[in-house]
């Protein structure tokens, strides 16, 4: 019905005419597998008709193929008769992919769609863009190419200019002895951070070049490398204003300053450099470029550039080509130093392009680029079992299997040490919730150790409180244990919707612990629910993907308290953004952040289209102590057998240096 739902819309908005079967069959597979909107098919048609071959089959094809690709995250197809079968065959029959395949080509090479694409060489400003690469065409829409374009442009200028450094400036050898040996950050246990050669070399080079991406997973060092960093900078005379820190998200941002903050406060004597640097903090790109929703634009731009020397942006590897080629226009590059960091490994952005790993390619011979990437490959955070297979995922090549753990029961695998990591064997819905509730049991009915109280007693003691005192330092003492419970477990899901997503799970555990917490609750609210905030608001501090916990107060109205800098705020709940359940939240949404415990959740189907080597690592890479993977060895093997694979020219830049 969906699918005839569509056709029928599509064929209301004259997107393709009445009576011609095979132009009519072309957009009934597509309807029913390729996932692309109805603004992508209005588009098409209007492609269509200034192509001047609107009933095309082939070009409607391959137009279809290019908004999947876009959907993927690519921001080009190649045209070769391979790429555009497999291309097709994802929403059609492999005898008609072929067949389609070929009389683009045939057409495309007789010049047959001229009306339609431009060659990069000519600046011609048409719908299309096609580029020459080795024997291939490789085809973009034209304001993703002029992104691509744009950055790789930007990006050759940073690299082309040398680094101005001052005669006086402290030397950089220096600064590492007083900063890392003789002025240390500390560790929680009072120890110094002993930084090992790679660390060292990020720090190094951060100070002498003007370019420099930073890349590493959870666990090697990447905040503790940024607030040395900082330390160093602004030792070498570059004031504190004038040092901008970035992140894609409100959180990340968050996260951001509160590592640096909490990194510059375990120094046992801090020096006046090191006080300076006190109240400095990150917020989002967007809010740092000033977008303007009315002009859908920045306030920063290539002509008016942010007032900064040095701009330094975490968790790069959620941010697209758009938002990356933005960025660095609004830089002054010919004076300002530029440090990106991220995990190169992870889930890339949501919207098209993966700036980051492009400028990070296996085949780096790109010789500007060698002397600025640091890769970070020790994990101080992960232990055995998890760490090991974080290894095994991320290094797995051609038919290499990954070695699995076996399955065991839940209530087994709670019984596993630190550091352990186990398959729980994919339950049907029956077992599902079973496991849901032994899972709500464990972490939020029992006590976290010897000594401890329990989540619900927690949250009833919290309950007593006035709002007021929930927001002020005497709420503290409350707080601090509730909030260690919502970061010791996280069932982290794939998937949205459905009984094996994160709606799912959090409507079965919601249901099942409310009769514990809220025996008075009314409607969907109760005391005791973990939240996730979906949208920012900078007015209240409050960010994407923020995670606090629903309470009544002591006059019995509900509120929500998250924490901030070490503090807490408390807000009444009617105040607060948009916000779900989180008992349980999606992989993309807990980027960035980390959990003592974490269950990775399968969806149903086995070869689903999420499963993906990096979904994996990023859902196990959340996890400090303890990660559980509820799933079967045949979907997890699928998943590491595909990596996310994203079409881009930026890439090839990268690897061999050639605009």
């Amino acid at each position: 019905m969906r699918m005839e739902a569509t056709i029928d819309i599509l064929k209301e908005l004259n997107v393709f005419p009445a009576g011609d079967d095979e132009l009519c069959e072309v957009y009934s597979s597509s309807a029913l597998n390729s996932g692309i909107s109805l603004l992508d098919y209005m588009t098409i048609r209007d492609l269509m008709e200034f192509s001047g071959k609107k009933n095309d089959p082939a070009l409607v094809a391959i137009l279809i193929c290019m908004f999947a690709a876009l959907k993927e995250g690519s921001l080009r197809i190649t045209l070769n008769n391979q790429g555009l079968t497999k291309r097709l065959g994802r929403f059609m029959d492999k005898g008609a992919a072929k067949k389609l395949a070929q009389r683009f080509l045939k057409e495309y090479e007789n010049n047959g769609y001229s009306e339609l694409t431009a060659s990069s060489e000519t600046g011609e400003y048409k719908p299309l863009v096609k580029q020459r690469y080795n024997e291939n065409d490789r085809l973009y829409f034209q304001k993703y190419f002029v992104r691509e374009d744009s950055l790789k442009r930007s990006l050759k200028a940073l690299l082309d200019i040398k680094p101005i450094v001052g005669k006086e400036a402290p030397q950089p050898a220096a600064l590492l002895k007083e900063t890392l040996e003789q002025c240390p950050v500390l560790l929680k246990s009072g120890k110094p951070f002993r930084f090992d050669k790679k660390q060292i070399e990020a720090v190094e080079k951060a100070i002498t070049q003007n370019f420099l991406i930073i890349s590493g997973g959870p666990g090697t060092g990447k905040t503790t490398i940024l607030a040395n960093i900082l330390r160093c900078l602004v030792r070498r005379g570059i004031k504190p204003e004038r040092i901008i820190l970035a992140a894609p998200t409100g959180r990340a941002a968050q996260r951001m300053t509160e590592s640096i903050q909490s990194c510059l406060g375990s120094i046992k004597e801090p020096e006046e450099h090191d006080k300076q640097l006190k109240p400095i903090e990150s917020g989002t790109i967007h809010r740092l470029l000033k977008y303007e929703s009315v002009k859908n634009s920045f306030y920063f731009n290539e002509y008016n550039q942010l007032p900064a020397d040095v701009v330094i942006v975490d968790e790069v590897s959620m941010v697209d080509i758009t938002l990356m080629d933005k960025l660095i226009k609004s830089i002054d590059t010919a004076n300002a130093k530029v440090i990106l960091l991220g995990d190169k490994d992870q889930l890339p952005s949501v919207e098209a392009g993966a700036p980051l790993a492009d400028l990070i390619p296996v085949d780096n011979k790109n010789p500007h680029l060698q002397e600025r990437v640091v890769t970070l490959d020790k994990d101080y955070r992960a232990k055995g079992a998890i760490l090991g297979l974080i290894r095994d995922i991320k290094n797995r090549e051609g038919e290499d299997k990954v070695r699995w753990p076996e399955p065991v029961h839940i209530n087994d695998a709670f019984q596993m040490k630190a550091g352990g990591c186990c398959l729980i064997d994919k339950p049907n819905r029956a077992e599902l919730i079973d496991m849901i509730t032994s899972w709500v049991d464990h972490f939020y009915r029992r006590p976290a150790g010897a000594g401890r109280k329990t989540y619900i007693d927690l949250i009833n003691k919290a309950c007593q409180c006035s709002l007021e005192d929930l927001s002020a330092g005497r709420g503290k003492k409350i707080l601090d244990p509730l909030f260690s419970c919502l970061d010791n477990a996280k069932i982290l899901t794939l998937i949205r919707e459905g009984d094996y997503g994160c709606a799912g799970i959090n409507r079965a555990a919601g249901g099942y612990l409310r009769r514990d917490v809220d025996k008075k609750g009314t409607g969907a609210l109760f005391a005791g629910e973990p939240i996730l905030i979906l949208r920012n608001d900078y007015k209240l501090g409050l960010f994407n993907g923020d995670i606090g916990a629903t309470l009544r107060d002591c006059k019995g109205s509900y509120c929500a308290v998250f924490r901030k800098s070490g503090n807490y705020a408390a807000y009444p709940i009617e105040t607060i953004p948009a916000h779900e359940s989180a008992f349980a939240v999606t992989v993309h949404k807990s980027q960035g952040s980390e959990f003592n415990n974490v269950m990775l959740m399968l969806p149903d189907d086995d070869k689903h289209s999420l499963l993906t080597r990096e979904i994996i690592y990023t859902g196990l890479t959340r996890a400090k102590n303890r990660a559980f993977i509820c799933g079967n060895i045949a979907a997890l093997d699928y998943a590491v057998g595909r990596k996310i694979e994203r079409e881009s020219g930026l890439g090839e830049w990268a690897g061999f240096g050639d605009l």
